[in-house]
């Protein structure tokens, strides 16, 4: 009995460590918040990141198909290309080619000097925050906050990176909240109301790992229940 005890004990005490070393990165139930650049700021800025010549340049390449929809979109703070170092990173859109479809970019400074600016690919970000060193390398990550609707769908996401050298890693690309409501009629085939989410954490180290806790509800607010706990995010 005793050593059936102390083996329920080990197990319970290990999985209490691994829960007290996650870390929230991002919950879908919280309302997002993300640092945004003044009006009398953003030309300044647009101009530094050459954002008027790439939707020029992406115009010639590709017969015109830009519609120039430049803004700084958002801006987070952290060391994003060295380690201990103060700078500020910046989200910005220079191009719209589609229904939903935006042409984005990734500026760093580091005071008033530009020290990196990369073209993000297929992003469709609207918001930006810094992420605290979750590999263990000194380096802050970045992570994208994206959405897209259509036919009485959608869904909302994060895109963790981290910048490395004149490019980008992903380190994780997750859907965190999708519903189909709005398509929902009654009418025979029709789906059934069904909004997943995902609240994602991380556990650090040199090879982070994640997990996420899974709600389902059938579109009723406040209906939401837990179906799956620490599901891991491959």
């Amino acid at each position: 009995m005793r050593r059936f005890l102390l083996g329920g004990l080990l197990l319970v005490t290990m999985a209490a460590a691994q829960s007290s070393s996650l870390r929230l990165l991002d919950d879908p139930f919280q309302e997002e918040s993300f640092s945004s650049v003044p009006g009398y700021q953003q030309g300044a800025l647009l101009n530094l990141f050459g954002a008027w010549d790439k939707a020029s340049q992406y115009q010639r390449l590709h017969g015109g198909a830009c519609h120039e929809a430049l803004m700084v979109d958002a801006v987070a703070q952290g060391s994003f290309t060295a380690p201990g170092v103060a700078e500020k990173a910046y989200l910005y859109t220079y191009c719209q080619t589609g229904r939903q479809i935006f042409q984005q970019a990734l500026a760093v400074t580091r005071g008033d000097r530009l020290v990196l600016n990369i073209l993000l690919t297929n992003a469709g970000a609207h918001g930006l925050t810094g992420v605290r060193d979750v590999n263990q390398n000194g380096i802050s990550e970045l992570m994208l906050h994206w959405f897209g609707t259509g036919q009485g769908y959608s869904e909302q996401g994060i895109t963790l990176i981290e910048l490395s050298g004149k490019a980008y890693r992903t380190l994780l690309n997750v859907t965190t909240q999708s519903t189909n409501c709005g398509a929902v009629t009654g009418d025979p085939g029709s789906p059934e109301p069904l909004i997943r989410s995902r609240v994602v954490r991380v556990e650090p180290g040199k090879t982070p790992r994640f997990f996420a806790d899974v709600y389902e509800d059938d579109c009723t607010p406040g209906g939401h229940r837990l179906v799956s706990k620490q599901e891991s995010l491959k």
